[in-house]
């Protein structure tokens, strides 16, 4: 009633969203940006995995979305992947392998290796190291697996909505 005092608590309550909220923010709260290299004619679009895991489990997902994990053709891709991931994230798994053939790393996108940048004395292979993780200082490492985050890599641009993310992430 008007003027009266209540003192139950609340325990639940809903709130709902659109899309309209924020075009950087799709259905399952994961924030998409986009990056467009020099040497790419329409961007890409960049995300972290939804949970800690394995790199082929992060694959698997990165798949999933329409992408692979991130494959790093530049210096300038590789600042703004550290700058918007592993700066916040700390360490992730990234797309580079040499699982295929020990000693011969190749992006799982299949794209060339144009340039690397390794954290001093790696690759080493210690333990047999075989799957690429960028560090928060933006150098590289192989490791033998472990539980981190993935970044994924989008490069499908078709969004038949237009609400600005890829049909894959809607």
């Amino acid at each position: 009633a008007e003027g009266s005092v209540s003192n139950a608590l609340w325990n639940q309550f809903d709130v709902t969203f659109n899309e309209e909220i924020s075009t950087a923010i799709n259905g399952l709260n994961r924030v998409v940006h986009s990056y467009k290299s020099s040497q790419s004619a329409s961007p890409h679009y960049y995300l972290l995995t939804d949970s800690s895991g394995s790199w082929l489990d992060a694959e698997a997902q990165a798949v999933a979305l329409g992408g692979h994990l991130v494959t790093i053709n530049d210096a300038n891709e590789n600042t703004f992947i550290t700058s918007t991931f592993t700066g916040p994230f700390g360490t992730l798994w990234m797309g580079f392998s040499d699982v295929a053939s020990e000693g011969n790393f190749t992006w799982i996108s299949g794209e060339p290796v144009t340039f690397t940048f390794w954290n001093s004395s790696q690759p080493d292979n210690f333990g047999n190291e075989d799957f690429g993780q960028i560090y928060n200082t933006g150098r590289w490492n192989d490791a033998p697996g472990g539980s981190l985050r993935g970044i994924v890599e989008v490069t499908q641009l078709t969004d038949t909505d237009g609400d600005g993310l890829v049909n894959v992430l809607d």
